[in-house]
């Protein structure tokens, strides 16, 4: 379903057992999948008659504790490696120029009751992170040493999916939604992340933005499915042999076109009319976070999300930072919809920077054309820009809020010096200034910090905080949705 949403073609096929069991040749095919066209009926035609293009081989997921090139612990005529290359020989004859990759599946759990506690998953992912990934990144070094000529690559599926529950989102998915037993059999979501890395790594390609996530995936991975193919194209990059050349790509792949867009915007709620700028109380007291909060309050991302910048970004004085704001693109058929996102960072004269610091948000995983700006904050009404933005990859697009107002009839307020600015006041996030915006005000009064409901963002929730939501009472968004 990736590659056809991507505009690509497959079909595919495989064989059950373990790897000894293969290299007796030739194969004949087993798998078959709803939806998905084999690749290659044995009883019908030769294999070298079916045009595959792609062999992908993963060994027993519990003999990691032996090498690779050392006898099998099924089969000690045999090694993994010895079986991989008189597969991957008999292939090259039958198919010249076949790509060949390995499998990096996940280990089994090794514990005495399903599900594990605590602890013994933390051991459980601090093992697949790393002695076992290394003996992956062991044997392909084997392969690439003994069959230079085949470019065996390494898919890191097993460690990857670790990686996303462990350190993106931990302790955010119960261990039973993820697998069935100890073995660990996978259920819905790891066999959905299994799929995204080997697309990405396979078509060398980030995954389609406008893929719709099924609802059988647990919704922390399918709410976040842009910022985590955005990782996971960032590893798979990043995942390389000594000499720089990519262990995952069999090319590698050109960086993707960045599509640049200026923005400006003013808050309401720390803008200062007498200065033109934004008060900066939350970056003096060191309480804006280096990752975008906008993921765990629940934002929808696209193709973006999870950003992180870093302290000398946040604590720089000049034209400092007011706070992270959470910025999409629309497509200009469909306003209502996002087909990209950003968590970025709103400086005190209202220039957004990215999170390196830079000024201009960078988007990637789009094609040029026109698009709707829409600009939303944590306590702020969203607006949208009163008209579309080109953005063509070469020349940047800009769009000035404060100038140019929103759509709508009363998008924005307009400050005493004639600066358009965000609505402050919507404490809850669901896009109106009513009486449960007042209500998040009184029960929170006198709380310090980082909160939702301070409204100017003074780092304290106050008497100044309750008189912008009832100064804006009855406000509400005018983005389409």
């Amino acid at each position: 379903m990736l590659a056809a949403a991507a505009g690509n073609t497959y079909a595919g096929g495989g064989k059950y057992g373990f790897l000894p069991w293969h290299d007796d040749l030739p194969p004949f095919s087993q798998w078959g999948y709803d939806f998905v066209s084999p690749v290659w009926e044995s009883d019908y035609e030769p294999f070298s008659d079916a045009n595959v293009t792609s062999v992908m081989i993963t060994p027993a997921n519990f003999i990691q504790h032996t090498p690779s090139n050392m006898p099998h612990p099924i089969d000690y005529s045999t090694t993994v490696v010895a079986s991989t290359e008189t597969i991957f020989d008999w292939v090259e004859l039958q198919e010249p120029g076949t790509k060949y990759y390995i499998y990096e599946n996940w280990p089994e759990m090794l514990i005495a009751n399903f599900p594990p506690t605590a602890a013994e998953f933390t051991s459980y992912n601090t093992f697949t992170q790393g002695a076992f990934h290394d003996w992956w990144v062991q044997y392909q070094d084997f392969m690439l040493a003994s069959r230079p000529q085949l470019n065996t690559r390494l898919i890191p599926v097993g460690s990857l999916i670790s990686k996303i529950i462990t350190d993106l989102y931990p302790n955010q998915i119960p261990v039973t939604d993820l697998y069935e037993d100890g073995d660990p059999h996978g259920r819905a979501t790891i066999y959905f992340l299994t799929g995204l890395i080997t697309y990405m790594a396979t078509y060398e390609e980030p995954a389609p933005a406008t893929y719709v996530v099924p609802n059988i995936v647990h919704p922390t991975i399918r709410n976040n499915y842009g910022a985590i193919s955005n990782y996971i194209w960032n590893e798979l990059v990043n995942f390389n042999l000594p000499n720089g050349d990519s262990r995952v790509f069999c090319t590698n792949p050109s960086p993707p076109v960045a599509y640049t867009l200026e923005l400006n915007v003013l808050l309401e709620g720390c803008y200062n009319t007498n200065t033109q700028q934004m008060d900066n109380d939350l970056q003096a007291s060191t309480l804006i976070p280096l990752q975008e909060p906008y993921t765990a309050l629940g934002y929808m991302h696209v193709n973006g999300g999870g950003e992180t910048t870093v302290p000398i970004v946040l604590n720089a004085m000049q034209n400092p930072v007011v706070d992270w704001v959470f910025v999409e693109l629309r497509a200009a058929a469909d306003s209502s919809t996002a087909v990209a996102t950003r968590s970025v960072l709103v400086r005190a004269n209202g220039s957004v920077s990215d999170i390196d610091g830079s000024l201009g948000i960078q988007f990637t995983g789009i094609s040029a054309g026109d698009y709707w700006v829409v600009v939303r904050h944590r306590n702020h009404i969203d607006a949208m820009s009163s008209f579309l933005i080109t953005l063509d990859g070469t020349a940047n697009g800009v769009y000035n809020f404060p100038n140019d107002g929103a759509f709508g009839v009363s998008g924005m307020n307009t400050a005493s010096d004639g600066n358009h600015v965000l609505i402050s006041g919507d404490l809850n996030g669901d896009h109106v200034v009513n009486a449960a915006d007042r209500s998040a005000a009184w029960n929170n009064r006198n709380l310090s910090g980082y909160i939702r409901q301070d409204s100017n963002l003074s780092a304290v929730c106050d008497a100044a905080d309750r008189s912008e939501v009832w100064n804006n009472r009855n406000s509400s968004s005018e983005v389409p949705d």
